[in-house]
């Protein structure tokens, strides 16, 4: 009688058992591989940038509200000020308002990322020598008012800042240019 050898994992031995996978079924698997990872490489790429624009925009956002909450719980004024060709932002104590910029005693301070286009539009009364441009809040609520947009790759949002009640509005523009 014949002799049979049993596989470990239960299966009878024969001729035609294989072990393992050839060369030409790791190769299928490698190519479908980096296929996917390709894939997933390039719709990854305008999400992350647009994930950037959006963190920017809150950043900003939540600062300028910080700044107009500090002035009502102060009963002072405070200025949000920012450069748009630096942007570089900060907000400065009501004490520091005629000072220059390298002396404040800033209550916050942050720079946007470099790709980042920082536009400004408010008060003349609000425009620097050194080319920034800022926003006051006074105690009572309401701002010299504007908007600052920041736009990255053809997407932008922009902050709102109204005069009369100094609401502060964070929206995406959905402006398409063809």
């Amino acid at each position: 009688m014949r002799r049979q050898n049993f596989h470990p994992l239960g299966c009878a031995e024969n001729r035609f058992y294989q072990q393992g996978f050839t060369l030409l079924e790791l190769m299928v698997v490698l190519v479908i591989s980096a296929a996917v990872l390709g894939v997933a490489f390039i719709s990854i790429g305008p999400a992350r940038q647009s994930a950037e624009l959006k963190n920017a925009a809150r950043e900003v956002t939540s600062q300028i509200m910080f700044i107009r909450t500090l002035s009502m719980r102060d009963n002072q004024e405070m200025r949000f000020v920012i450069h748009p060709d630096t942007r570089q932002y900060r907000g400065e104590k009501p004490n520091n308002l005629d000072q220059e910029a390298e002396e404040n005693d800033n209550l916050i301070s942050g720079k946007l990322p470099e790709d980042i286009e920082v536009e400004v539009y408010t008060a003349a009364s609000e425009k620097n020598q050194d080319g920034s441009l800022g926003f006051r809040f006074f105690a009572n609520g309401s701002s010299t008012g504007g908007y600052i947009k920041l736009t990255q790759d053809e997407k932008s949002y922009t902050i709102k800042i109204n005069w009369l009640t100094g609401k502060i509005v964070m929206a995406r523009d959905d402006k398409k240019t063809s």
